[in-house]
């Protein structure tokens, strides 16, 4: 599997946990090495020169030349029990006298369960700069070529243990539902003030339009159709329809009163007067609100690359409106509006407001200093408010998957490591909203990391859960984790480890180091500090990373 999955455009390493690797190996017997008087560079000097591969030159003929190729190297356990390790008065004294020889595991360097049984895990990590959904789609498509051979080994695939594509796509699909959804509320509301089908429309088109132009031109531009840009074009989505909405509504009412005057004009000079009146505010309103978020396209790091798309959108989509405002929207008036001139009278919700904000008005302009005092009050309360608000560089990330990192006292072996697993494993699928479990501990024999055999990683895959249900899923993990003594852990989603990491080199937000030249005086007092940490109001997850050293012998 692994050659295979190497070979998929933008998979960059395939790590491997769990499983064995067959070996042959020799078990020497100390008292055998004792009453044969053979000591054991004897034996591993005997079977190194065995299995050597030496270069044995050639034999050249009158016309021809043949390499020499030793053949009868031991391959089996039976032909290395034979082999001789040294002669001793008159007799040989062969390994099986010294060893027993035969098939075994290799020593693991890694161990992996799903659902609690033995498995293997493969993570797959994926070239910088690829497509998460592209890739993902070729590896499924690559593990479906495999199924027959799956099959005839009699093995059970989990493809979807932690699979990162299911949070964009379920988020890229959210996001275009409330786009849909926010352009049809859009559309009612226009109607609803207007009362006029075509002239709901012709403001209506400036949504799609404005939002396609948008993507066309951060497309062309290299930019992935990412949630952040869906989340620009979202934010922008009730703005986008404002330039055509003054256009559409001064040009219908101009046309009206065209229609009443008793020297009517031509229908195209008075859309063209009608556009020219409110040109000039709605070039400049266009502006100042595409200004606003002009600092986002300011910031650098990770905020920068978080933010800067989201920018983007939103400064394109109010641009392409401000286009269609210019140039689409009088057109569409001419061909639809001047066939009928419709209603002479303001529209019924119209006819009902007006009345009441007449009223209104006169009220504020009467108590003039009254409505200023109390709008400086708001504004004083919302400044004093903003200290209580939460300041957290991004929001809680709710991806339907959770990752929990444990660590047991260093030494804890790989057996005892998958024992506090299946443990774990038992109470994390007993909380409601839990779907699946995965452990794999220690490390890939290929990988980066450097993990002991006490490290382990579960992912945890959730049920279509709500983000309230989510958060109540990531507190009762916590509260299963805290119930097993002495074992550190930390709870996150994959996405805020990963941002947590690029901002400070960890998967946590606060991380204190400790420097000296006294190892255990640093581990004292690393475990002091957390101690105090875990005091703190809303300090969660606290570890010891660096923590006392492996046992040794």
């Amino acid at each position: 599997m692994v050659p295979r999955l190497l070979a998929i455009p933008g998979v960059a390493d395939v790590n491997v946990f769990g499983g064995s690797i067959k070996q042959l190996q020799i078990q020497v017997n100390p008292l055998q090495l004792q009453r044969f008087n053979t000591g054991l560079n004897e034996v591993i000097q005997a079977v190194s020169e065995a299995i050597r591969q030496r270069g044995s030159g050639f034999v050249e003929t009158d016309n021809q030349r043949m390499t020499l190729q030793l053949t009868g190297l031991p391959v089996s356990p039976v032909e290395f029990e034979q082999l001789v390790i040294k002669r001793e008065h008159g007799q040989n004294i062969t390994l099986a006298q010294l060893a027993s020889v035969g098939y075994g595991p290799e020593p693991p360097f890694s161990a992996a369960q799903i659902q609690g049984e033995a498995g293997i895990i493969l993570m797959v990590i994926g070239q910088y700069g690829a497509n998460t959904l592209s890739v993902s789609r070729r590896i499924e498509q690559a593990l479906e070529a495999l199924q027959p051979l799956f099959k005839q080994q009699g093995i059970s695939l989990h493809p979807h243990l932690f699979r990162p594509a299911d949070y964009i796509e379920t988020s890229v699909n959210k996001l275009s539902g409330h786009l849909l959804l926010g352009g049809l509320f859009v559309l009612i509301t226009l109607y609803a003030f207007l009362f006029n089908l075509r002239t709901a429309i012709i403001a209506a088109l400036a949504i799609p339009l404005s939002l396609v132009g948008a993507i066309v031109v951060l497309l062309e531009y290299g930019v992935n159709l990412n949630v952040m840009v869906l989340g620009g074009l979202a934010i922008a989505l009730g703005e986008v329809v404002d330039d055509a909405i003054i256009d559409t509504e001064n040009i219908f009412r101009r046309l009206r009163q065209n229609h009443q005057s008793a020297t009517p004009l031509p229908a195209d000079q008075v859309i063209h007067s009608a556009s020219l009146e409110v040109r000039g505010s709605v070039v400049y309103a266009s502006f100042i609100v595409a200004l606003v978020f002009v600092p986002l396209l300011t910031l650098d790091g990770i905020a920068g690359r978080l933010f800067a798309p989201l920018g983007q959108a939103y400064i394109l989509a109010i641009l392409m409106s401000l286009l269609t405002a210019l140039i689409l929207t009088p057109a569409l008036s001419y061909l639809l509006l001047t066939a009928g001139n419709g209603r002479l009278s303001d529209p019924p919700l119209i006819r009902f407001i007006k009345p009441l904000y007449h009223n209104l008005l006169r009220w504020v302009i009467k108590h003039f200093r009254v409505v200023a005092l109390c709008c400086f009050a708001i504004c004083l309360a919302s400044l004093a408010a903003i200290p209580g608000f939460s300041n957290k560089f991004l929001p809680e990330l709710r991806e339907g998957h959770f990752m929990v990192h444990t660590a047991s006292v260093p030494g804890t072996s790989l057996q005892e490591s998958l024992r506090i697993g299946r443990r774990l494993t038992a109470e994390f699928l007993k909380i409601p909203g839990v779907q699946s479990v995965s452990q794999w501990a220690g490390r890939a024999e290929r990988g980066a990391d450097t993990y002991g055999s006490h490290y382990s990683e579960y992912e945890i895959g959730l049920t279509k859960l709500n983000g309230q249900q989510q958060q109540a899923v990531s507190e009762q993990l916590r509260g299963t984790l805290a119930g097993f003594p002495g074992l550190n852990y930390e709870a996150n989603t994959f996405l805020t480890e990963r941002i947590d990491e690029t901002i400070s080199g960890y998967t946590a937000p606060v991380v204190v180091n400790i420097f000296g030249d006294d190892l255990a005086t640093l581990d004292r007092q690393a475990q002091a500090i957390a101690g105090i940490m875990q005091g703190i109001d809303g300090a969660a997850d606290i570890q010891v990373r660096a923590q006392p050293s492996t046992p040794k012998l």
